[in-house]
C-alpha cells in the first residue's frame, strides 16, 4: 500500500514539473491521501473525532456507598409480642416449736409478663467498596445479613404477675432479661430476619432506581 502511495507520488512529482506545478502542492496531496487511509483503517482518528471531547468517566461506587451508609441501621421489619416467664425457689423457715429441725423448707414464685417490640433490619455500615459492582446503568451489590437491631420493652411494659416473698431485685432484674431473650428467640422462629432481608431487597432496589440505575441485581 505505502510503496503504491510513493509510486504515485514520483509520478505526480514528474508530471508537476511539466505542468509547472510548484512541488510542495503534491507533498500536501500525497500527506492528505495517506491520512485518508489510515483514517479508513483506525490507525488514526478523523479529523471529526479528533478534537470531540471524550466524556469523563466518574466512579460513583465511592459516593453510592457513602449515601448507603448515610442511612446507617435499615429498619424493614417489627414484630410485637407478648412473654409470659417465671422463676421459682427454696428457702429454710423457722418455725417456732419445731426442735429437731427448727426450719421447714418454703418455695417463693415469681411470674413477668413483657410486652415488647424486636426490630431486624441491616447494618448499611458493613458495605465497602468490593459488594458494590457498577458498570454504567448497571449495579450489583452483595448485602450483609439481617439481623436483630433491637428489642424494645420499656419498664411499664413489664408486669410483675405474681411475687411471693424473698425475690431480690437483682433476681427480679434477671427474670426480666429472661423475658427480653425469649422475645427475640421467638421472633427468629418466626422468621423475622428473612422477611426483614426480603423487604430490604426491595426498599434498595427502589432507592438504586430512584438513582438512576436500570439492571439491578441485589444479593
Amino acid at each position: 500500500m505505502y510503496r503504491s502511495i510513493l509510486l504515485y507520488l514520483k509520478k505526480r512529482n514528474k508530471l508537476a514539473k511539466k505542468l509547472h506545478i510548484p512541488r510542495f502542492f503534491w507533498y500536501a496531496a500525497g500527506i492528505a491521501i495517506i491520512y485518508l487511509v489510515l483514517v479508513r483503517l483506525d490507525i488514526l482518528p478523523s479529523l471529526k473525532n479528533l478534537f470531540r471531547s471524550k466524556p469523563v468517566v466518574i466512579d460513583t461506587t465511592p459516593v453510592l456507598i457513602k449515601e448507603m451508609k448515610s442511612i446507617a441501621q435499615l429498619m424493614t421489619m417489627s414484630s410485637y409480642d407478648e412473654v409470659v416467664v417465671d422463676s421459682s425457689k427454696s428457702f429454710s423457715a423457722d418455725i417456732p416449736g419445731f426442735t429437731n429441725t427448727n426450719s421447714l423448707v418454703d418455695k417463693s414464685q415469681l411470674v413477668i409478663i413483657a410486652h415488647g417490640q424486636i426490630v431486624a433490619g441491616l447494618d448499611l455500615q458493613q458495605l465497602d467498596e468490593s459488594k458494590i459492582f457498577i458498570a454504567g446503568d448497571s449495579v450489583s451489590l452483595i448485602l450483609p445479613p439481617a439481623k436483630i437491631l433491637d428489642a424494645i420493652v420499656n419498664p411499664s411494659q413489664y408486669e410483675i404477675f405474681i411475687e411471693e416473698k424473698g425475690w431480690e431485685p437483682a433476681e427480679v432484674n434477671a427474670l426480666k432479661v429472661r423475658a427480653r431473650d425469649k422475645m427475640v428467640e421467638r421472633s427468629l422462629k418466626q422468621g423475622l430476619l428473612q422477611k426483614a432481608d426480603s423487604k430490604a431487597k426491595m426498599i434498595l432496589e427502589n432507592f438504586l432506581r430512584s438513582a438512576g440505575f436500570k439492571r439491578i441485581s441485589i444479593l
